[in-house]
C-alpha cells in the first residue's frame, strides 16, 4: 500500500470531516433572521390591530365645538390659581415637575384628547396636536410655567371661538323665529291644531288676532293688519281683505283671517328666506378665497417648527434653544383663526341684514354691492311708487267711462301697475273674460287684444306709430296711454306717478358709499321721464325701451365699465326679473311676494323703503371691510411673532398671548361692524 493511500474506513471519516466542515462554512454566511419568515405572525398582527382599534377614539368629533359653560370657566380659573401658587413655592426638581403636571393636565385635559383624536384621525397638523406638542416639549426641557400658560391660553381662545359661535347662532336663532310649527287648519269636523308641515296647498287655516301666520296663502274672509316688520323692517302695518296675499311670518295684529293656503311649508317664504339665509352664511366673499393660502400656513409653520427643533441643533450643538424657538413656530402655526373670522364676518353681515329685511344669497353678493361703481334703476316701483293714479280721460266720439273700460278690459288680469289703475279707475276687478283674447303684450310699449270682435290697442306713442296709427300728441304731463279700436284712435289716459319718499337723499348717500354712476331705464315717454331724471340728478336716462332694449343697455354698460367694479340692477316689477341675469348684481324691490325674485336676484329688498338699498349697502361695505382687516391683521400678526421668534425677542407664551388677543380682537370686530 503506498503513502498516500487511505484505508476505506479512514477515507470515510476524512470525508464526512470535509462534508460537515463544509456546512460550517455555509452556516456563518446564511442571515439569522431568516428565521423570522417562516413564522406565522398573523397573530402578532391581529393582536397589534386589535390594540390599535381599543385605542382608537368612539365617538368623538375630529374638530370638537367647546361650548362656553361654567365647567370651562372653572377649569381655566383652577388651573390660573394653581399656576400662581405652584410658581410661588420653593420647590426644585422632580418635585416641582411633578407639581405643575397637575395644572397641565387640568387645563390641557381636553386639548390633550383631541389631539389624540386627531392623530388618530390622521390629521397630524391639526390645532390641538401642534399646540400640544408645544406645551409638552416645553415642559420637557424645564420651562414648566410656560407649558400652563401655553394650555391655559390656548383654552382662552377656545371659550372666545365659542363665544363667537354662540353670538352668531343667536343671530341665526332670531330668523328662525320667522316659522311657526303649528296652525289651525279647518276640517268637515270643525277646526283641528296641526303640525304646519302636514298642511297642504288647498286647505284653509285661521289664523286669530295677535297669531303668526303659519303658511302662504290668499285671505278668504276677514280684514286685518299684518305685522311686516321683521321682513320689511318698516314699523307700518300693511292692511289686507279678501283676495290679498299673506306671506308666512307675518303676525296677524287686529281681526281673524280665514286663509286658503298656497305654499306648502318648505315652500313658504319664511322657509325659504331662512334657507337661503343658511345657504348664504356658508358661502363667504372674495376674503375666503385666500383660503387655499390660508390653509397652507398651518402644515408649513409646523414642517418649519419641527426643522428647528429637531434638524437645525445637530449642526448647531444649541438643542434647548432649538427646541424652544421651535415650539414658538408650532404654537404659532396651532392659533389658526385667520380663515374662521373671515367666515364670521360675511355670516354675521348675511344674518344681520337679512333680519332687517335685506336678503343677501351670498358672500359675494356682499361684495359685489360694497364695490359696486354703477347702479341702474328701473323707474317704476323703485325710484316712483308703484301705484299710478288716472288724472284725465280725453275720449273720441265716446265716453270717458267707456273709454277706460275698454282699456282696463284690454289689460285683462295683468298685475302691471297701469293695468291696475285703469281697473280701479273702471271700477272693475281682475277679469278673466273669456270674450278678451291677448294677442300681444310688448313691454314698454303696451297691450293689443281682442274684445269681441274688436281688435284693441292700448300703449304709448311708439305702439300707435308702429301699427301706422295717427293720434294726436296732447300737450300735458304724466303718462299718456293711447287708445285704439280697429286702428281708429280712440282717445287718451293720462296717467301719475309719484315718487318715493327718500329717493333723493337716499341716490345722495348711494353716492357718498361710493356709486359713481347713476342711470335710469324705463319705457316711459322722454318728455314724462327726464323731469324725473332731473329731480333725481341721475347721470343717464334712456326712455321708451323695450325689455330687449333694456338688457341691450345693461350689456352696453357692463362691456364699457372697464376696471373690476361691479354694476347692480335695480328692479321691481316681475317681468324685468329676467333682466337681472344681464347684470353684474341683481337687487330685487319689494320682494316679499315674488317667488321669482327669490330665485332671480342676488339682492332681496324685502319692503318697499327705497331707503333700505343705502342702509344695505352700508351693512356690506362694512362686513366685506372687516374680513379683510381681519385677514390682513391675523396674516400681520402672524409674521411679526414669527420674525420676533426666530430672533430670539418673543417667548412661546408670548406669541400664543399675542395670537389670542389678535384672534379676540377679530371676533369683535365681526360683529361691532353691524351695530
Amino acid at each position: 500500500m503506498g503513502k498516500h493511500d487511505v484505508p476505506a474506513k479512514g477515507r470515510v471519516k476524512s470525508e464526512a470531516k470535509r462534508h460537515h466542515g463544509a456546512h460550517a462554512v455555509e452556516k456563518k454566511h446564511v442571515n439569522p433572521l431568516d428565521w423570522v419568515s417562516g413564522l406565522d405572525l398573523s397573530g402578532v398582527r391581529n393582536f397589534l390591530s386589535t390594540v390599535l382599534e381599543k385605542m382608537r377614539p368612539q365617538n368623538i368629533e375630529v374638530h370638537r365645538e367647546y361650548e362656553l359653560n361654567l365647567n370651562s370657566a372653572a377649569v381655566i380659573a383652577g388651573a390660573a390659581l394653581a399656576l400662581l401658587v405652584l410658581a410661588m413655592l420653593p420647590t426644585k426638581g422632580a418635585v416641582r415637575a411633578v407639581l405643575f403636571l397637575i395644572p397641565l393636565f387640568v387645563v390641557g385635559f381636553e386639548t390633550l384628547t383631541d389631539a389624540y383624536v386627531e392623530l388618530f384621525s390622521r390629521d397630524f397638523f391639526g390645532r390641538n396636536v401642534l399646540i400640544s406638542f408645544s406645551a409638552i416639549a416645553c415642559f420637557c426641557i424645564g420651562r414648566f410655567r410656560e407649558a400652563v400658560v401655553i394650555f391655559l391660553i390656548y383654552r382662552v381662545g377656545v371659550m372666545i371661538e365659542s363665544l363667537a359661535r354662540t353670538k352668531r347662532d343667536e343671530l341665526k336663532n332670531r330668523l328662525h323665529e320667522y316659522t311657526t310649527a303649528r296652525c289651525t287648519v279647518e276640517t268637515d269636523s270643525g277646526l283641528e291644531a296641526r303640525d304646519a308641515a302636514l298642511v297642504s296647498p288647498g286647505d284653509v287655516i285661521v289664523v286669530e288676532a295677535g297669531e303668526q301666520i303659519a303658511l302662504d296663502g290668499i285671505v278668504l274672509e276677514g280684514k286685518s293688519d299684518l305685522d311686516l316688520s321683521r321682513y320689511t323692517a318698516q314699523e307700518d302695518p300693511r292692511s289686507v281683505e279678501v283676495g290679498s296675499s299673506v306671506a308666512s311670518g307675518a303676525i296677524n295684529l287686529t281681526e281673524k283671517l280665514r286663509i286658503q293656503v298656497t305654499q306648502g311649508y318648505e315652500n313658504s317664504t319664511a322657509n325659504r328666506y331662512i334657507h337661503l339665509a343658511d345657504q348664504a352664511a356658508e358661502k363667504p366673499g372674495a376674503a375666503y378665497g385666500f383660503q387655499t393660502f390660508v390653509s397652507l400656513i398651518q402644515p408649513v409653520l409646523a414642517v418649519l417648527g419641527l426643522i428647528i427643533a429637531f434638524i437645525l441643533p445637530i449642526f448647531s450643538g444649541s438643542w434647548s434653544m432649538g427646541i424652544y424657538r421651535g415650539m414658538l413656530v408650532l404654537a404659532i402655526a396651532s392659533i389658526s383663526a385667520v380663515a374662521y373670522t373671515v367666515r364670521l364676518a360675511y355670516a354675521c353681515g348675511v344674518y344681520r341684514s337679512a333680519l332687517c329685511g335685506t336678503l343677501f344669497k351670498s358672500g359675494s353678493a356682499l361684495d359685489r354691492l360694497a364695490g359696486a361703481a354703477t347702479m341702474i334703476f328701473s323707474k317704476t316701483g323703485t325710484l316712483m311708487e308703484p301705484d299710478y293714479t288716472v288724472e284725465d280721460v280725453c275720449p273720441v266720439e265716446m265716453t270717458a267711462e267707456k273709454l277706460l273700460l275698454v282699456a282696463a278690459l284690454a289689460e285683462g288680469d295683468s298685475t302691471h301697475p297701469i293695468a291696475n289703475a285703469l281697473r280701479q279707475a273702471s271700477k272693475i276687478g281682475l277679469t278673466h273674460s273669456k270674450d278678451v283674447e291677448i294677442l300681444d303684450e310688448a313691454a314698454g310699449r303696451g297691450i293689443s287684444a281682442l274684445f269681441g270682435n274688436k281688435h284693441i290697442y292700448v300703449g304709448n306713442a311708439a305702439m300707435m306709430e308702429e301699427h301706422g296709427i295717427a293720434f294726436e300728441a296732447p300737450n300735458q304731463k304724466g303718462l299718456i296711454l293711447y287708445v285704439a279700436i280697429d286702428s281708429e284712435y280712440a282717445g287718451y289716459i293720462v296717467l301719475q306717478d309719484h315718487q318715493r319718499d327718500n329717493a333723493f337723499d337716499t341716490l345722495e348717500e348711494l353716492r357718498i358709499l361710493g356709486i359713481k354712476e347713476m342711470v335710469m331705464l324705463t319705457g316711459d315717454l322722454r318728455s314724462n321721464a327726464r323731469p324725473i331724471a332731473s329731480s333725481l340728478n341721475f347721470d343717464m336716462v334712456k326712455c321708451e325701451l323695450s325689455l330687449q332694449e333694456k338688457a341691450a343697455a345693461i350689456d352696453y354698460l357692463e362691456e364699457s365699465k372697464g376696471g373690476s367694479s361691479a354694476i347692480a340692477y335695480v328692479v321691481h316689477q316681475e317681468e324685468e326679473l329676467e333682466l337681472l341675469s344681464h347684470a353684474d348684481l341683481g337687487i330685487a324691490f319689494d320682494a316679499l311676494y315674488s317667488i321669482k325674485a327669490m330665485e332671480k336676484a342676488d339682492i332681496l329688498l324685502m319692503g318697499d323703503n327705497i331707503a333700505r338699498l343705502s342702509a344695505s349697502m352700508r351693512g356690506a361695505r362694512r362686513s366685506v371691510s372687516a374680513a379683510w382687516i381681519n385677514l390682513a391683521a391675523l396674516l400681520g400678526v402672524k409674521l411679526v411673532l414669527l420674525i420676533l421668534g426666530l430672533c430670539g425677542v418673543m417667548s412661546v407664551w408670548g406669541a400664543v398671548l399675542l395670537e389670542t388677543l389678535g384672534f379676540a380682537a377679530a371676533v369683535f370686530n365681526c360683529f361691532y361692524q353691524e351695530k
